[in-house]
């Protein structure tokens, strides 16, 4: 197998990975779950648990953005490789969006509105992808149930039903992306 045939297997694994599942979340976790997964992780100082796949559910993909938006993160991961900054990877991905011809946002300021106040207590988005898709960045040693909590509520507060984490700090790609849906 060629490199060239190696890359778009990966980018077909990938794509299946994250396909629509029964459940509506590819990673087979509720946001219910997450959310609870994170504040026992915050509070009792154990790690939350990776969310795992429900086996046999797999489909293609149906969603074409979130595809194209993830062979865009492949590449730049095959370029740079893990270990830079998530600042770095951000810009990256935001220039191979661009080449790509796919319209995005980066660090979207995100309010709360509390009791019919708008709040703005500096969230930010990493990225919004043509005002369908949330991308959160990390570039961390292991993702932790926080960081599904945080995605999950910057899709509640934007109104965005889908998200995903890119853990950029992996050796594989495809290993450190989850897809949310709500």
């Amino acid at each position: 197998m060629n490199a060239g045939d190696k890359e778009s297997e990966a980018i077909r694994e990938a794509n299946e990975r994250f396909a629509d599942r029964e459940s509506g979340m590819a990673e087979g976790v509720s946001p219910k779950d997450a959310m609870e997964s994170a504040r026992q992780s915050q509070g009792s100082g154990r790690r939350a648990e990776r969310p795992q796949g429900t086996q046999g559910t797999q489909r293609s993909v149906r969603d074409p953005l979130t595809g194209k938006v993830i062979q865009c993160a492949i590449e730049v991961h095959r370029t740079l490789g893990p270990g830079l900054l998530e600042s770095t990877y951000e810009q990256c991905l935001a220039r191979e969006l661009s080449l790509q011809g796919v319209a995005f946002q980066v660090q979207v300021p995100l309010p709360v509105v509390y009791k019919n106040v708008r709040l703005d207590c500096g969230y930010r988005i990493d990225v919004v992808v043509e005002s369908q898709l949330i991308l959160e960045l990390k570039a961390v040693e292991e993702v932790k149930g926080i960081h599904q909590a945080q995605l999950l509520t910057y899709m509640k507060l934007s109104g965005i039903g889908t998200g995903l984490l890119i853990n950029i700090n992996v050796p594989i790609l495809k290993e450190g992306i989850q897809r949310f849906k709500i």
